[in-house]
């Protein structure tokens, strides 16, 4: 993957993660609302995170991790 473009790499990201997630019955988010919330709130996420202008370590990004209800552990899956 082209890591060039941030807004690609966030879109194709995001799309194989709510692929995943959606294929995986027992993680109880199914499909609607309730994905539509995941997927803005990793297009979120991901977006702070691949911008370099912004150290992931503020208060502002460990909030937001929080908010979207992301530890480390989960914060970590999103890189597989």
């Amino acid at each position: 993957m082209d890591g060039s473009d941030p807004e690609r790499v966030i879109r194709l990201a995001v799309a194989e993660a709510l692929a995943r997630v959606a294929e995986e019955d027992t993680l109880g988010i199914g499909v609607g609302a309730a994905l539509e919330r995941l997927g803005a709130s990793l297009r979120e996420v991901l977006g702070r995170a691949l911008d370099n202008r912004v150290p992931v370590t503020t208060p502002d990004f460990v909030d937001l991790c929080r908010g979207c209800g992301l530890n480390r552990d989960s914060f970590d899956l999103l890189g597989h």
